[in-house]
């Protein structure tokens, strides 16, 4: 992955789309919140029960129709939202990550 430097968070888009997140042979959706070259954050799917650090596959769906796979780690579990923070994510697929988030909004407040 690029260079990013430890306690320097990455610019996050917002943005339509849906995240795809398989673990085993288990799967879940949810909408996409936001997204950085560092990681992604949705709203928490429904059953969801992934345990923190749990590493899992996620397929990013862009607004048109764009998607990038992707290895991460769920960082953050709150009442409503997971964050993952995306591990061993190849130069391609960061690639087509720099561009879908350039395609968004930027988030100009973090929680």
């Amino acid at each position: 992955m690029g260079q990013h430097l430890p306690g320097v968070r990455c610019s996050r888009a917002v943005m339509d789309g849906e995240l795809t997140i398989r673990e085993g042979a288990r799967e879940w959706q949810s909408p996409l919140m936001d997204l950085s070259l560092s990681g992604v954050r949705v709203r928490l799917p429904r059953a969801f029960d992934l345990r923190r650090e749990a590493t899992a596959e996620l397929e990013i769906h862009g607004p048109r129709g764009e998607h990038v796979l992707a290895w991460a780690k769920l960082a953050r579990l709150c009442d409503d939202t997971a964050a993952f923070r995306f591990d061993r994510l190849s130069a391609p697929s960061e690639a087509r990550l720099r561009d879908l988030i350039k395609r968004g909004r930027l988030y100009d407040h973090f929680d």
